[in-house]
């Protein structure tokens, strides 16, 4: 049974280096590069300019990217450490790709092995939509470790965004949509002050962690901090849930966050095993409970079938 003290462990578990807040609003650095697909900038391409980025650098490299729409598959190294991609707004630069599962393995829009990442004011987006043909198309996987991103769009349909590796990743002020299992993965994530568009009656979320010798490989999970979880404009949802399983052992909570009334009333899949507390709720079925703390809490006790 989860106790009030395991529960205030949920909200530490990506407090990790607090100055990525203060980098998260400190003014805009400088660029060492610009991206801008006029030619105005050094380079046409976003891959050409993180190609470019001395391997292991000890100091930030803050790559500036023109409004536009890029469309490139773009990949961050792990030798490309600290690096960090900044928009002039996340509704005018945008990185895009169109592969899925259906094609490839490796199908991700945008992927981040570099640890130390950071990006402010990009969407990252896959417009691949399993409802009408192709299969999972991730806009951005990231398997690094130290994530940030802040005032970003990450934006696709069916499994949007993978947290990869148990690595750690801070989002603020972003916004995440999708259709199905749109942020899933084994990573280790909080997520502050975001919004969450859902585009289909499916699930929100696919945590996965195992148990291994009887106990979970990672502890910790996907936190949602003051989020606001609604319905994406134009779509119809009326059951969409919070989140599912991907292992017995995964672990997702919303903490103080404003839910739409297109979520289930029950909250969580039907795969779950949760102890649902309190947030902010809209929607009759959620007015009829009783709540007794701001959270509601996902501890995986099977996989979806």
């Amino acid at each position: 049974m989860t106790t009030i003290s395991n529960i205030s462990r949920y909200g530490l578990i990506c407090v990790f280096h607090m100055t990525l807040l203060g980098m998260a609003n400190a003014q805009r650095e400088h660029p060492d590069l610009v991206v801008a697909a006029d030619g105005s900038g050094d380079y046409k391409n976003v891959q050409d300019a993180i190609n470019a980025v001395p391997k292991n650098r000890s100091t930030r490299t803050v790559i500036f990217i023109k409004p536009g729409t890029y469309k490139e598959k773009i990949r961050a190294p792990s030798d490309k450490k600290k690096l960090k991609l900044m928009g002039e707004s996340y509704k005018t630069t945008i990185l895009t790709y169109d592969d899925h599962a259906g094609k490839t393995k490796d199908y991700a829009s945008t992927r981040i092995y570099a640890d130390d990442f950071f990006a402010e004011q990009i969407t990252f987006q896959n417009t691949i939509d399993s409802r009408k043909g192709g299969a999972q198309a991730a806009a951005l996987r990231v398997d690094a470790d130290r994530a940030v991103f802040y005032q970003c769009r990450i934006t696709g349909y069916q499994d949007t965004y993978y947290t990869g590796g148990n690595k750690r990743s801070y989002h603020k002020d972003c916004i995440i949509e999708g259709t199905t299992d749109f942020i899933y993965g084994d990573g280790i994530a909080l997520f502050e002050d975001c919004t969450i568009n859902n585009r289909k009656d499916s699930h929100i979320t696919a945590h996965s962690q195992k148990l291994k010798n009887g106990q979970p490989a990672n502890k910790f999970g996907y936190v949602f901090k003051d989020c606001e979880i609604k319905l994406y404009p134009g779509e119809k949802v009326s059951k969409a849930s919070l989140g599912r399983p991907w292992g017995n052992a995964a672990r997702v909570v919303y903490l103080n966050c404003m839910i739409g009334a297109h979520i289930r009333k029950e909250g969580w899949s039907q795969s779950c095993s949760a102890r649902e507390l309190r947030c902010e709720l809209e929607g009759e079925n959620f007015r009829k409970k009783t709540w007794k703390f701001p959270i509601l809490i996902l501890r995986a006790m099977s996989s979806p079938a």
